[in-house]
């Protein structure tokens, strides 16, 4: 069992959005149709754009808040295994959309399962607010995903 802490996880996730902006990033350089690199290039942006959203909160959080511990929070290995699925070949529209609603579900999951473990109310509330922006950037994606594809 690995002890993590608030920003121990936050880290894990930081790394995450940036492995998967990289993988959006390389699909886009190898990808032949326009409105497939339009979709990668928002996915990429989004992806820079939450990494960007977790180090604000990082740095406003208090170091109580940063030190709290989570003795049973697997995150890091959560989130290895959800890097794992990112391979660099050409995918269609509908498999990109359908990674990126598994890769979303999976850590609005774990963000719900840390707030539930978590004792201190106002490390629940980080974590509360983390599972809001990626349910509410996966909305928002999945609308621009829908545009995008009518082009």
């Amino acid at each position: 069992m690995r002890i993590e802490t608030t920003r121990d996880i936050l880290e894990h996730s930081k790394k995450f959005h940036q492995i998967i902006a990289q993988y959006y990033k390389q699909l886009r350089k190898i990808e032949e149709k326009e409105r497939v690199k339009l979709l990668l290039n928002y996915l990429e942006e989004r992806e820079n754009q939450i990494e960007k959203t977790i180090s604000e909160i990082e740095n406003s959080a208090s170091a109580n808040v940063l030190n709290a511990w989570f003795s049973h929070s697997q995150c890091e290995k959560k989130l290895e295994v959800l890097a794992t699925l990112v391979k660099e070949e050409k995918v269609t529209v509908d498999e990109l959309i359908d990674l990126f609603v598994y890769v979303d579900n999976c850590l609005i999951d774990l963000y719900t399962k840390l707030v539930d473990n978590a004792e201190n109310t106002d490390v629940q509330e980080l974590f509360k607010n983390l599972s809001k922006m990626e349910e509410n950037h996966k909305i928002k994606t999945l609308k621009n995903a829908s545009q995008i594809e009518d082009i």
